[in-house]
């Protein structure tokens, strides 16, 4: 584009001005304004025609009047993010901004000629909201590859939705899905489940003696037997010795999962 100090009867350039300014007459018919001549109106007009050009329109014929025909702001819609006006239609895959104090919401449109409130999911996909709390999206990306450390929040222990998992959850879940508990104990010994479970998980118990204190003499008449039986709300272990100057006592393992 050509500066405006270069035309005849036009002010040069200054700090606030730098491409110079058009004059006005300094009363009527002084002639001592700058004159209108063709390069500037093509200069000018020749600029709006190639934002119609990048958009990949051509002028409609029509007189832009600001109201009901804007092909120039409708141009600009194509090329640009522009804010959301409801006075305009916006082609196919135009994205506007919807600001509301301070959240600036993005959408695409997804029709042509699309003169639709913003509410209207058929002609609009909200893609992402922007906030003071942070960006929410709204795009499906197929198998993204992350770098770095990513975070995601961590979710109650018992979801079980399409939430992706955290370390947290696994860890917290797995603490809270499996108990190993321990002990020894003699005969009649009660074994309750630990906090949090019932009978129904558990999937192993494995006893074993570990203490004999025998009496007399030992022989063929002589038995010894470790076992257990369960109730609904115990495990009541059985431990024996025929010989015995003392309980016979058994280790015990108990494996909890939760169904």
């Amino acid at each position: 584009m050509r500066n405006l100090y270069s035309y005849e009867k036009s002010y040069s350039s200054t700090s606030d001005l730098p491409f110079g300014a058009f004059k006005n007459e300094s009363s009527a018919g002084a002639k001592d304004g700058t004159d209108i001549v063709a390069e500037h109106m093509q200069d000018l007009y020749y600029s709006i025609y190639q934002i119609l050009q990048l958009a990949g329109m051509k002028p409609n014929g029509e007189l832009e009047d600001g109201n009901t025909s804007k092909q120039f702001i409708s141009a600009l819609t194509k090329i640009t993010t522009c804010v959301y006006s409801a006075a305009i239609k916006y082609a196919k895959n135009a994205i506007v901004l919807n600001i509301v104090n301070d959240t600036i919401s993005v959408y695409k449109s997804l029709i042509d000629e699309n003169t639709n409130v913003l509410t209207n999911s058929d002609a609009w996909l909200l893609l992402a909201k922007i906030s003071p709390e942070g960006v929410f999206g709204n795009m499906t990306i197929n198998s993204p590859t992350l770098t770095g450390t990513p975070t995601a929040p961590t979710a109650a222990v018992g979801t079980a939705t399409t939430q992706i998992a955290s370390c947290a959850f696994v860890k917290n879940s797995f603490k809270n899905f499996i108990k190993i508990t321990t002990g020894n104990g003699t005969n009649g010994t009660l074994i309750s489940p630990p906090s949090g479970f019932t009978m129904s998980d558990l999937v192993a118990f494995m006893p074993a003696i570990s203490n004999i204190y025998y009496s007399g003499s030992v022989d063929y008449n002589d038995s010894t037997y470790c076992t257990y039986t369960t109730t609904s709300t115990h495990i009541k272990l059985t431990v024996y010795s025929s010989e015995q100057r003392a309980a016979t006592r058994a280790n015990w393992i108990a494996v909890w999962i939760k169904s």
